[in-house]
């Protein structure tokens, strides 16, 4: 089994090292193994699990955008801990998942669709009453992957 220098696995996972390091420091990252010199490395499987991880959760500004507010304040419900995140990126940024989101509307407006009062798009949520809170955030998921070149706009999509 190859093993990746720090070098390589914050190449991969698109961070510098300073920020895999920090990372590692933190305990939100953590080597598969480390050298007689004490130096770390990962492997690949553990490279991809924590992109896998990336891929099912939605930045701070998607996840203000489905819960409608504005970035700036669930930043601050964060500060405040209000609002817990699911998990952060090696370079700290908070993460939300799609049973974040939910948990989070569920307890702001109990027994409520997402889709009464916010915009998807700048349509009116109140077009689509049939769209539920797991449509609303596959389609933010979805977008954030087209956003960032990880899908193609042509590939069929999953249901």
């Amino acid at each position: 089994m190859t093993l990746l220098t720090p070098r390589e696995a914050a190449k991969a996972l698109g961070m510098t090292t300073g920020a895999l390091r920090q990372a590692v420091q933190r305990g939100a990252i953590v080597p598969t193994q480390r050298t007689v010199g004490g130096q770390a490395r990962y492997s690949p499987e553990a490279i991809n699990a924590i992109k896998a991880n990336e891929l099912n959760t939605l930045n701070t500004q998607q996840a203000a955008k489905a819960l409608g507010m504005k970035p700036k304040t669930l930043q601050q419900a964060v500060l405040r801990g209000t609002i817990v995140p699911s998990s952060r990126t090696g370079g700290g940024r908070a993460r939300y998942s799609p049973d974040d989101i939910k948990a989070i509307l569920a307890r702001v407006r109990p027994g409520k669709s997402p889709g009464s009062k916010f915009k998807i798009d700048g349509v009116s949520k109140s077009r689509e009453p049939n769209l539920s809170a797991d449509d609303f955030i596959r389609r933010a998921l979805f977008k954030y992957r087209l956003a960032r070149g990880m899908i193609r706009p042509d590939a069929p999509r999953k249901k």
